[in-house]
């Protein structure tokens, strides 16, 4: 009995000791990477102690594929597909289908009829009616005014110049009204009332099809399964599709995202363009801190260009063109899946068969609209409530291994110590040093932001940093610097697989510019001191970056 008790005890604590380190081992497991037949990546990371499961789309491509002349494309087909699919958000799908498609044909023959009327007759024609309303008006309140003006005498020149009025007036009203009975004479006219007839028809019938539409029918479909958030982003390479969804309920978002990317349904297209470009004149009067920074870091690049596009190349876009666009963009072999929570690989996997095997790819996008890059990177000084210094240096085509050598090289130059953080912030000329290495899919940038102390102009502060980052492209790296950086990338990285929703979207964004690997630990395990002092000074030594001077006001 003694001896059946204490094996007992030792087994449960055994258990007790190894319990804890299987739930570390399967909270710190690998992404689990698998390729479909027709391309899809999916990218799982098994969490059992996460409730929810942190989904993710991401399609290569996004902007920078935008055509000439056409730029804002790709982010208004991300807005546009999320007003439902052929079978989501609809009531009755055949119903809708057909009274879409003869909307869409009411305004082709609209778009028809009015290229054979000048717009100029056109607006005159709307008008008259208004004209002539606004005249009879006019008349009327005057001698409205003087009815209630009580019987007194009017002295002689206010009589003259009343009937002077009312005689101008009345003249004026006689000649609109003989201008439109003229008008209503001419063939113009017919055709006018066929623009304003066909324009009334179209209106009642998008209302009878907004009446079978659930009103934004992809968030209301997660919403009613509990996702704590869904949305959608334009990057500089991608369009990316997120979700929070119970773990219990993930498969939802297989359903939803591979039907937008099979059926997608630009039902109010129009709408969604107009709202568009509506915004895209907001942006360009108010640019996002991003707007200015790539102007002026990728003049004539596809990345220089707006995300959002402008109301010129947006009013190009047709309906027809759009969907041909989203079929290119929502291919699935430049797609992938993430999912990071408490769903088990090998049912993603089932899933992700399921529901988008069936897809078929689309071809290659079209190349790039431009990739030049200038040998004389722009400055630009402003004016701001701090001053501040910002160096954007455009290293284009980075393969993976220069990626993680250029990554280790950033993290040696802001680390303190370092020759960058020595000839500024120890130097006593900044207060604030960052220094950031983003891989995207064209051109990778290394960014470095600082701040000067007071009494040190930017300009200043700027040659010391472009100076300090020549001479550390030109130096050795020493192996106990590596060792440090290898520790500084690990804790970061490890950091980041402590939180689901960021180490999706890190695999998402790192899928995007071309290795998904590259957020994870271990980057920088392989890598040696030559190959981070060889990619620096072939990639830096002797460049000049694009700079932005804030100075303060």
């Amino acid at each position: 009995m003694k001896n059946t008790s204490f094996l007992g005890l030792g087994l449960a604590l055994a258990l007790a000791l190894l319990l804890p380190s299987a739930l570390r081992a399967a909270e710190e497991q690998p992404v689990v990477e698998r390729r479909l037949d027709n391309g899809l990546t999916i990218l799982v990371v098994h969490r059992p102690s996460v409730p929810v499961a942190s989904c993710r789309l991401v399609l290569q491509g996004g902007p920078a594929a935008d055509p000439a002349g056409s730029e804002g494309l790709a982010d208004l087909v991300r807005l546009a597909s999320d007003h439902g699919t052929r079978h989501l958000g609809v009531s009755d799908a055949s119903e809708e289908e057909a009274l879409r498609l003869l909307v869409r044909r009411q305004e082709e023959g609209l778009r028809n009829q009015r290229a054979s009327m000048s717009e100029d007759l056109l607006r005159r024609m709307r008008e008259f009616p208004e004209r002539i309303r606004l005249a009879r008006e006019e008349i009327l309140s005057r001698l409205a005014a003087l009815a209630s003006s009580g019987s007194a005498p009017m002295a002689r020149p206010e009589m003259d110049a009343l009937l002077r009025f009312l005689h101008a007036r009345v003249e004026a009203l006689d000649r609109l009204a003989a201008e439109w009975a003229e008008l209503r004479e001419t063939p113009d006219f017919f055709l006018f009332n066929a623009i304003h007839d066909l324009e009334r028809k179209i209106l009642e019938d998008r209302s009878r099809l907004q009446s079978l539409v659930t009103p934004d029918p992809v968030r209301a479909a997660y919403q009613a399964h509990g996702a704590i958030a869904a949305c959608s982003a334009t990057l500089p390479d991608a369009l990316l599709f997120r979700a929070e969804l119970p773990a219990h309920r993930a498969e939802l978002f297989f359903w939803i995202e591979s039907s937008r990317m099979g059926d997608s349904v630009f039902r109010f297209f129009a709408e969604e363009r107009a709202l568009a470009a509506d915004r895209a004149l907001r942006r360009r009067r108010s640019p996002l801190p991003w707007d200015d920074k790539a102007m002026v870091a990728f003049p004539g690049h596809a990345y220089g260009r707006p995300f959002c596009g402008d109301s010129g190349s947006l009013a190009a876009v047709e309906p027809d063109a759009a969907a041909a666009a989203a079929r290119l963009f929502f291919s699935p072999d430049r797609a992938a899946v993430v999912v990071v929570g408490n769903v088990r690989p090998e049912i993603v996997s089932y899933w992700a068969e399921h529901y988008f095997a069936g897809l078929a790819p689309a071809g290659p996008l079209p190349a790039p609209a431009s990739t030049w890059l200038p040998s004389v990177p722009l400055l630009w000084v402003r004016v701001g409530r701090f001053p501040s210094v910002e160096l954007l240096y455009i290293l284009p085509e980075v393969p993976p291994a220069d990626s993680a050598a250029l990554q280790a090289f950033a993290l040696l130059l802001g680390q303190e110590g370092g020759i960058l953080h020595s000839s500024t912030v120890g130097a006593g000329i900044a207060s604030r040093l960052d220094v950031r290495f983003e891989r995207r899919a064209l051109a990778s940038l290394l960014e470095i932001r600082s701040s000067p102390r007071a009494g040190i102009a930017p300009g200043v502060l700027s040659l010391a940093i472009r100076e300090a980052v020549e001479k550390a492209a030109r130096s050795p790296v020493a192996p106990a610097d590596l060792d440090r950086v290898r520790a500084a990338w690990d804790a970061r990285a490890a950091d980041l697989l402590e939180d689901p929703r960021s180490l999706a979207d890190a695999l998402a964004a790192a899928f995007a510019a071309g290795d998904w690997r590259a957020p994870l630990p271990g980057r920088l395990a392989d890598l040696t001191p030559e190959a981070i002092a060889r990619a620096a000074k072939t990639r830096l030594g002797g460049a000049a970056p694009a700079e932005i001077l804030t100075e303060g006001e």
